[in-house]
C-alpha cells in the first residue's frame, strides 16, 4: 500500500472530528489508512529502534540523537498512540501545534518564524519531552532540525529510514512506518505544505486553517471577533472552537491590555478565560503566566 500525504493528514483530520476527551484515532481507521495493525506501529517498532539505537552507541545515547528521537517519536504519538498514554490537554496541544505549524507554512504570515519556534516548543513539550530538549531544539528557517548548534536532521533520517532493517522481509511494517513518520517530519519542518480540503469545515475551522484572516478579522472587526468568542465556549465543545480561543494566546496576547480587552467585550468571559489559561499550560506566554503567578493584576 503506497502511503502519501493525504493519508497522513486524513488520520489527523479524523482525530479532529472525533472531538473526544482523547483525540485518538481507532484501530480501524488506523489500518484503513496505513494498511496494517497498529498494535506493530506501538510496541514492535520502538523496540527495534531501541535496539538499533544501542547496537550504535553501545548502550550510550548521545544528547542530539536523543533530541532526534524525542521529535520522532513526538510524530509517532502525534498519528497514533495507545489508549491513555497521554494527557488531554498534551493529545489536544501536540495536535494543535502540528497542524497550525502547517498553517503558518502556508500563509501570508511575514514574520513566521517566532510563531513556529512557540509552536515546536508545544509540540515538543506535549509528546512529553524533557525541559532541556524542549528548550534546545529548533527548527531553522532552512526547514533543518538542530539541538543547540548541532544539525540532527542526519539523526533524524537514520530513525526515520533504518536502511537495514528494511531488508527483513519479515518484517515489512518497517517500511510502512518509515514512510509515515518521514512525510510527517516534513511536514513539521515545512517542506512540506500539502493539504486536502477539510469536510467539515464551519467559521471556526475557517480561521484555524487561515491565520492571517484570524489576525485581520481581530484587528479590522473585532465585533464580529468578540461575537465568535463568546460563542466558543457555548454549546458543543469542538477542536475549532476551542483553537479559537487558543490562537488568542498564540497570536493575540502580547501584553495585559489584551485581557482587560476580552473582559470587557465578552459576556462568557469567565468560560473563555479558563480555556485561555489551559492553552497557557502548553503554549507558552509570558503574559498569561504572570497573570497566573499574581505578578500582573487586571
Amino acid at each position: 500500500m503506497e502511503i502519501t500525504q493525504s493519508n497522513i493528514i486524513e488520520a489527523l483530520y479524523c482525530k479532529i472530528h472525533r472531538n473526544s476527551s482523547s483525540f485518538k484515532l481507532s484501530k480501524q481507521k488506523f489500518k484503513i489508512l496505513f494498511g496494517f495493525d497498529p498494535t506493530y506501529y506501538c510496541y514492535e517498532w520502538y523496540a527495534t529502534i531501541h535496539k538499533r539505537i544501542n547496537e550504535m552507541y553501545n548502550g550510550c545515547v548521545e544528547t542530539q540523537y536523543f533530541a532526534a528521537l524525542q521529535c520522532v517519536l513526538g510524530l509517532k504519538a502525534l498519528i497514533y498512540s495507545s489508549p491513555k498514554n497521554n494527557s488531554y490537554e498534551n493529545e489536544y496541544s501536540l495536535l494543535y501545534a502540528f497542524l497550525n505549524i502547517i498553517n503558518i507554512n502556508r500563509s501570508q504570515i511575514r514574520n513566521k518564524q517566532p510563531l513556529r519556534d512557540k509552536l515546536f516548543g508545544t509540540f515538543l513539550f506535549c509528546t512529553p519531552s524533557p525541559e532541556y530538549i524542549v528548550c534546545g531544539t529548533r527548527i531553522s528557517p532552512t526547514r533543518l532540525l538542530y539541538y543547540r548548534k548541532v544539525n540532527i536532521d542526519k539523526a533524524v533520517y537514520e530513525i526515520t529510514h533504518l536502511s537495514d532493517i528494511n531488508k527483513h522481509i519479515d518484517e515489512p511494517e518497517i517500511g510502512q512506518i518509515n514512510k509515515i513518520l518521514s512525510l510527517a517530519y516534513n511536514y513539521l519542518t515545512g517542506k512540506e505544505l500539502f493539504m486536502p480540503q477539510y469536510r467539515y469545515m464551519d467559521v471556526y475551522g475557517y480561521y484555524f486553517f487561515n491565520p492571517l484572516d484570524y489576525i485581520n478579522l481581530y484587528q479590522y472587526d473585532k465585533r464580529a471577533f468578540y461575537e465568535l468568542m463568546d460563542k466558543s465556549v457555548v454549546g458543543k465543545f469542538t477542536f475549532m472552537k476551542r483553537a479559537f480561543v487558543y490562537n488568542y494566546n498564540l497570536y493575540i496576547v502580547d501584553n495585559i491590555d489584551k485581557i482587560i480587552e476580552l473582559k470587557e467585550n465578552l459576556r462568557n468571559f469567565e468560560a473563555v478565560k479558563k480555556v485561555l489559561f489551559f492553552s497557557g499550560v502548553t503554549i507558552r506566554n509570558p503574559i498569561l503566566l504572570d497573570i497566573k503567578l499574581g505578578n500582573i493584576t487586571y
